[in-house]
């Protein structure tokens, strides 16, 4: 498999920053009106307090399936790379400096752990952010916040449409204030979530999916912050809209997930 390719940075994306202050801080891409059709979306609003989700027993975290199609899915295998993420001076923020870049998260090796019939992979639409508080008000992220990754496989139904990963994160801040932020948007979303029964499952392991998009909580010790995995496309031998967004989450979403976990 060619090595993974980086195709195309489109824009800037303005990053809305709640309370941002010091060197870095919990930040929400927005997305150019220029985005892909296929970005993963929801019928539900998207703030943290209306987002989908519900108030109903738990469901267990879903088991990694073998594809009904041509190719099945494998066990997420981490690479053992781990970012450094290191605190700013006042200890509540980070330096985003050492921030990942979100075309460079998963590598070839962990891509074709869960997808064996991979043949290529292009890191697509990146975008980097712009800080609108605190110090850094109005400078650029150094890296990027948010890419698509084309996935070219079996697993996909048809051959010219690679099924696409969307990675995002929302920065970092000390391991407390990350995790109190976690812990809040998801309790918010799940009792939102009554109104979408049907877009709502805690996942286990710090994270939880909305029925677009799966959010992840990362962290170690000392510092932490939430990524968005939202896999789209058609996949193999699944024609019902609802079970392909759920085979897409199980298969996808959910290892990639196991990855990212692995790499703070």
């Amino acid at each position: 498999m060619p090595p993974i390719r980086q195709l195309l940075l489109t824009g800037i994306a303005l990053i809305a920053a709640a309370s941002l202050t010091g060197c870095g801080g919990a930040i929400e891409p927005t997305r150019s009106d220029s985005e892909s059709s296929d970005a993963p979306r929801s019928n539900a609003p998207s703030s943290p307090a209306e987002s989908p989700s519900a108030e109903q027993p738990t469901p267990s975290a879903p088991a990694l399936t073998e594809s009904a199609g041509k190719a099945p899915v494998g066990n997420p295998k981490p690479d053992g790379n781990r970012w450094k993420i290191n605190l700013a001076s006042d200890g509540a923020n980070t330096d985003p400096k050492t921030w990942p870049d979100a075309g460079e998260v998963f590598s070839e090796a962990e891509i074709t752990s869960v997808i064996p019939s991979t043949t290529d992979v292009n890191v697509t639409e990146c975008q980097k952010g712009k800080f609108l508080f605190g110090p850094n008000s109005g400078k650029q992220t150094p890296r990027n916040v948010s890419c698509y990754y084309e996935i070219t496989s079996d697993l996909q139904a048809y051959d010219d449409q690679p099924l696409r990963l969307f990675v995002s994160f929302s920065g970092f801040l000390s391991r407390d204030e990350a995790r109190d932020r976690f812990d809040s948007s998801k309790a918010s979303q799940k009792k939102a979530g009554t109104k979408y029964p049907d877009q709502w499952m805690d996942l286990g392991k710090d994270s939880y999916w909305t029925g677009s998009s799966s959010q992840v909580y990362v962290g170690n010790g000392s510092v932490g912050g939430t990524f968005q995995l939202g896999a789209s496309g058609s996949i193999a031998g699944e024609d019902d809209y609802m079970a392909s967004k759920r085979r897409l989450r199980d298969e996808l979403e959910v290892p990639f997930a196991k990855i990212v976990q692995s790499k703070l």
